[in-house]
């Protein structure tokens, strides 16, 4: 009876463990921010994300390399729109990244008259002197909370 019984609890506790399947929730990644990421060659984009100030888009995110030689922004595309960007095409150093937007941007990016609203998604195209373009879908956030201070630089 005692073998009976503890038989039957370890198939229960072996079954139930595992019901929850390969797709559980706690083993799909997930990341707490809204940035995306995206990667082209030792070019790599990090918590990209587009601030609306007033029907104008401020990107913010992060532009770094690894390669052993310099690379250069050439260009911002929003949706096929080109962003103006300060100071223009900024240079890539390894170890040494370029960040959009803040207190802490070291280059900026605009992009007035923008249809765009706050919870809109948008295609953003970096384009890179020798890495060639990297694509990421960006979401449009408003200009409160942890975007309080981005403002609208002058480029």
């Amino acid at each position: 009876m005692f073998t009976k019984r503890f038989t039957a609890i370890l198939v229960g506790l072996l079954l139930t463990g595992c019901g929850a399947g390969q797709s559980a929730q706690t083993s799909v990644a997930y990341m707490p921010v809204d940035g995306v990421q995206g990667a082209s060659a030792d070019v790599k984009v990090r918590n990209v994300v587009l601030v609306d100030i007033n029907g104008t888009l401020v990107l913010v995110g992060t532009a770094v390399t690894s390669g052993e030689s310099a690379d250069r922004i050439t260009g911002v595309l929003i949706n096929g729109a080109p962003m103006s960007i300060s100071p223009a095409a900024p240079v890539l150093e390894n170890g040494t990244p370029v960040t959009f937007g803040g207190q802490s941007a070291t280059a900026n990016a605009v992009l007035t008259s923008a249809t765009l609203r706050p919870g809109q998604h948008a295609k953003v195209t970096f384009t890179f002197e020798s890495a060639g373009d990297i694509e990421v879908t960006a979401l449009v956030r408003q200009n409160d909370e942890e975007f309080a201070s981005v403002s609208v630089p002058s480029v």
